[in-house]
């Protein structure tokens, strides 16, 4: 998994709707200066990932697919659980008051 503070880099949670938002990055972190006006014109503040056909919502960061409600975990708590759990059983409500660490339950 990716660090919680490089989360908090790229990433913006908003508690209320539960969504990701893409923050914009530096030109440090691409090759060039039109890569990164590309992506921050494209991507920055806008909801990040997208929805599987299951109902829940996937990032890739880095190439690597994440599940937004276990990003959303650490990125408010810090800690990587083994199992996270929607307490309403909706995927897609990634509130943070409506995910569990299913081992301290």
């Amino acid at each position: 998994m990716v660090s919680t503070d490089t989360l908090r880099k790229l990433l913006s949670y908003n508690e209320n709707t539960g969504e990701l938002t893409w923050r914009s990055r530096s030109v440090d972190a691409f090759k060039s200066e039109r890569e990164h006006k590309r992506w921050n014109t494209r991507y920055a503040n806008t909801i990040a990932g997208s929805r599987d056909p299951s109902g829940y919502y996937l990032i890739k960061i880095f190439g690597k697919q994440y599940n937004a409600h276990r990003i959303i975990y650490q990125y408010v708590t810090g800690s990587v659980p083994e199992i996270i759990d929607h307490k309403d059983g909706d995927p897609s409500n990634n509130r943070f008051n409506n995910l569990r660490d299913v081992n301290t339950t």
